[in-house]
């Protein structure tokens, strides 16, 4: 006899998106008031944030906000650019 075990993948796939979007919407935010803030911004996320966070991937439920800081990071500066040009 199988058991079924539900999936945690929707509720650790909205915490992917809830970080993601955080650090995209703080980089916009930033960006609206000044570029030199956002990007003051990107950079402290990418060089302080991100690799601490990246350690715990293999965390079950800090993974999924290591791959949102990273796809967010990825996004932001992706923002800035367009945000820039």
């Amino acid at each position: 006899m199988t058991m079924f075990i539900p999936s945690a993948w929707t509720s650790n796939g909205k915490l992917f998106a809830v970080v993601l979007l955080v650090v995209v919407a703080l980089s916009l935010a930033l960006g609206a008031a000044s570029n030199w803030l956002a990007l003051i911004a990107n950079l402290v996320i990418a060089l302080g944030l991100a690799p601490s966070v990246w350690l715990a991937r293999r965390a079950p439920v800090w993974r999924w906000v290591a791959y949102g800081v990273v796809a967010g990071i990825v996004i932001a500066w992706i923002a800035l650019l367009f945000t820039a040009l």
